[in-house]
């Protein structure tokens, strides 16, 4: 070993090959080193590889070759349908509707539609005598799950019997709930809506359905309310401020984006 003197340093004697330490190795990995740091020789490295590739393939074994995503997502939403719609879990009794209305555009891309037009039909019965949608106890209007219901419907409103009023009068409930200075107001204050809970800027989610279904209808009114919200939303709150938990900051920031805000 050149520059090193045996009689000065006599470690190297006990130094070998397998047996390194990790400064020496240049940084082993964890796995590759011994409980007391030193480097495992290259049997105890093949004896570990083998352990980890056989305790793979035992979980491959027991758990079977994974399905593709889009498929086995698609299967799990249309076996965990009951009564018409979607539940918030697989164990809740109660069919929410801004959820199966959420779904409706999902199953149409895939091709589920006569499973669409079924959910549509349940979603356009549980509509309230004002033109609103109701939350998951199906007795309060939602703000938004009214708005997921105009988003839902749309495509299939004229399909749907009675399908385009249902709509005219769910965005007109909506539309209503902007007031002359452009405040988001829920028409009540009973029931377990989001909006009666969720942070202010949140409500901007509600809003481009309803602006979809102005262009759509030609409804300069509507088009109107949610220029109103958006106006307001711009002088009352900090935008950019991230308060919010960040499903509902991430909602209202597409929200933004879908209405043209750059």
């Amino acid at each position: 070993m050149a520059g090193i003197r045996r009689n000065e340093d006599r470690t190297w004697r006990r130094r070998t090959p397998w047996r390194l330490t990790a400064e020496e190795t240049g940084g082993a990995t964890r796995r590759d080193l011994g409980e007391d740091g030193g480097h495992l020789g290259l049997v105890a490295r093949l004896a570990s590889a083998l352990r980890r590739r056989a305790r793979y393939g035992w979980r491959l074994l027991r758990q079977g070759q994974r399905p593709p995503a889009v498929p086995a997502a698609m299967q799990w939403l249309v076996a965990h349908g009951r009564n018409g719609g979607l539940a918030p879990t697989a164990h809740d009794p109660l069919v929410c509707p801004g959820l199966t209305a959420a779904t409706l555009s999902t199953l149409i891309m895939y091709g589920r539609l006569e499973l669409a037009q079924e959910w549509s039909q349940w979603l356009h019965g549980t509509q309230l005598a004002g033109g609103a949608f109701p939350d998951a106890s199906l007795q309060h209007a939602s703000l938004f799950n009214t708005a997921q219901a105009i988003q839902g419907l749309a495509p299939l409103a004229d399909e749907l019997p009675g399908g385009a009023a249902a709509l005219e009068r769910a965005c007109q409930y909506l539309a209503s709930c902007v007031d002359g200075q452009g405040r988001i107001v829920p028409a009540g204050e009973q029931g377990g809506a989001l909006e009666h809970w969720a942070a202010p800027s949140y409500l901007l989610s509600c809003l481009p359905p309803l602006a979809a279904a102005a262009r759509r209808c030609e409804r300069a009114d509507w088009q109107a309310a949610v220029d109103r919200a958006l106006d307001h939303a711009r002088r009352s709150f900090d935008l950019t401020h991230w308060s919010a938990p960040l499903p509902q900051f991430a909602a209202a920031v597409e929200a933004l984006l879908q209405l043209g805000c750059r």
